[in-house]
C-alpha cells in the first residue's frame, strides 16, 4: 500500500469515529 493511501485510509477511519462519536452525543443531548 502506498502512503498516500494509508493516509487516505487512517483519515477516512478517524472521520468515522468522529461522526458516530458526534451523532451519540447529539442523540444523548436530545434524550436529556
Amino acid at each position: 500500500m502506498s502512503t498516500i493511501d494509508h493516509i487516505r485510509d487512517g483519515f477516512s477511519r478517524a472521520w468515522e469515529s468522529i461522526t458516530e462519536g458526534w451523532r451519540e452525543l447529539r442523540e444523548g443531548a436530545a434524550e436529556a
